[in-house]
């Protein structure tokens, strides 16, 4: 489980210092039509070019989950799956993310 998002990191020289600015700039934004459904939502999302990071906290039983199991896990997500709307799971072709360090915190 994912118990917090320690850090998100993107290209501030590109994008600004402000994550609420982003919130009200259209130019880093795609507006889509959900086509799953006849209300018509419409979907905001962020888009960040590379390169982008995120660190993030997760809570796991090592009695279930070891470390070796974990690092396969974010690796497989990582090239197959991906993270978002338009990730190779869903037949798009953004989301990959590759796991650049894990920390374990006993």
């Amino acid at each position: 489980m994912v118990s917090s998002v320690d850090v998100f990191e993107y290209d501030r020289g590109r994008y600004g210092n402000d994550l609420e600015d982003l919130i009200h700039t259209t130019q880093f934004r795609a507006v889509v039509v959900n086509p799953s459904n006849k209300a018509r939502i419409v979907r905001t999302r962020a888009m960040f070019e590379e390169p982008w990071e995120c660190a993030f906290t997760l809570d796991l039983d090592d009695e279930l989950v070891d470390q070796a199991r974990l690092e396969t896990w974010l690796d497989i997500t990582g090239r197959r799956i991906g993270l978002g709307d338009w990730r190779p799971e869903k037949s798009g072709d953004h989301g990959r993310f590759e796991t650049v360090s894990l920390n374990v915190v006993e």
